[in-house]
């Protein structure tokens, strides 16, 4: 799709942005070096996990405006390279026993995205976010209560016009039996406050 979209047909390019974008048949293939550690942290009763990570890419892809306006007024955004971009963040999780049958989980994740060339936010980067889980298990009887969440995004690319979006916190509650090994029954519910996010 980068190399080989074309318009005047409003093709996303799987963006789901509302927006055209446009191929580019000369484009550099983009060149990615990244570090990163794990560590974990166990005991008879909890577990801690850490991955943090920094990552360079050389000849980013990106779609950027030209003077070009699609059907509904806003500029075609046209796949180029930038010269340089960052990512770094860290995902981290933590398990803990609480009881024989009651057990505490969450886990978060952080991505930053940096646009070296023109010292802007890269597009479409996901906010810091995660879950957190409570689960109860007594025979093959297992429930869990989730709550998935996401702070609000005001890290936004400016390049691309991205909107800042808000948080938000998701509560999902499902409940099962599990007859053997191989056979699970389950039944929930996601969302059931019914936020919009």
């Amino acid at each position: 799709l980068e190399r080989y979209l074309w318009t005047p047909l409003s093709a996303s390019a799987g963006q789901a942005d509302g927006r055209t974008y446009l191929g580019t048949l000369d484009l550099d293939s983009e060149v990615s070096h990244q570090v990163s550690a794990s560590a974990r942290w166990f005991g008879r009763r909890w577990e801690v996990r850490l991955t943090p990570f920094y990552n360079h890419v050389s000849d980013y892809i990106q779609g950027t405006p030209i003077g070009r306006l699609d059907n509904t007024g806003k500029p075609v955004l046209q796949f180029q390279n930038v010269s340089e971009a960052e990512l770094y963040g860290a995902e981290g999780a933590l398990q803990l026993a609480l009881t024989t049958n009651l057990i505490f989980r969450t886990s978060a994740s952080y991505v930053r995205g940096h646009n070296l060339e023109n010292d802007d936010n890269l597009y479409r980067i996901a906010p810091f976010h995660g879950d957190v889980q409570l689960e109860y298990r007594l025979g093959g009887w297992q429930s869990r209560a989730e709550i998935e969440w996401a702070a609000r995004q005001d890290e936004t690319s400016a390049y691309n016009s991205e909107p800042e979006t808000p948080g938000y916190a998701l509560l999902h509650l499902e409940t099962g039996y599990r007859f053997s090994r191989h056979f699970l029954a389950l039944v929930g519910v996601k969302n059931i406050f019914d936020e919009h996010y």
